[in-house]
């Protein structure tokens, strides 16, 4: 019995943490989220142009080829909640954001 545990607290605290939720997990969830979509062009085409109104779009999309340009425009857009998490405007407890 004692064994045991001391294997799992081993196991517990040599894990590797959880990469999901940062930048990358949420381009891979995008990513996953456009190929289901690929029978469905028309959301995909809606989708597209509602990134295409955010300025950054061009930014993310540079030197992107065409033929994955709208992919990439939602895998980079998916990477927001990262981006905002830092930059000083946005705060966790849900009061107003600090528009300077």
């Amino acid at each position: 019995m004692k064994r045991t545990a001391l294997m799992l607290s081993l196991l517990a605290f040599s894990s590797v943490p959880a990469l999901s939720w940062n930048g990358f997990g949420h381009m891979e969830v995008a990513a996953v989220a456009w190929d289901r979509l690929s029978d469905k062009p028309q959301i995909q085409a809606r989708i597209t142009q509602l990134l295409m109104l955010n300025p950054l779009y061009d930014s993310w999309t540079k030197d992107v080829p065409d033929d994955i340009r709208a992919k990439v425009g939602l895998m980079r857009a998916a990477t927001w909640p990262d981006i905002i998490k830092g930059d000083g405007q946005h705060v966790e407890d849900g009061a107003p954001m600090n528009r300077n």
